[in-house]
């Protein structure tokens, strides 16, 4: 009998949205601009998918 590993059920939702919140606080605090945010994002998309 073998036992088989799970893996947890949203890891790359619970990481996207870790990455949203931060790139959300970079652009609030000026470290960013909106074209940037919306490249990364782009970016992490692909990456993710």
């Amino acid at each position: 009998m073998a036992f088989m590993l799970k893996r947890p059920a949203e890891p790359l939702g619970h990481a996207a949205a870790i990455i949203t919140d931060v790139l959300e606080n970079a652009k609030t605090n000026h470290v960013i601009s909106a074209v940037q945010k919306r490249a990364l994002l782009q970016e992490m998309e692909l990456r993710l998918t």
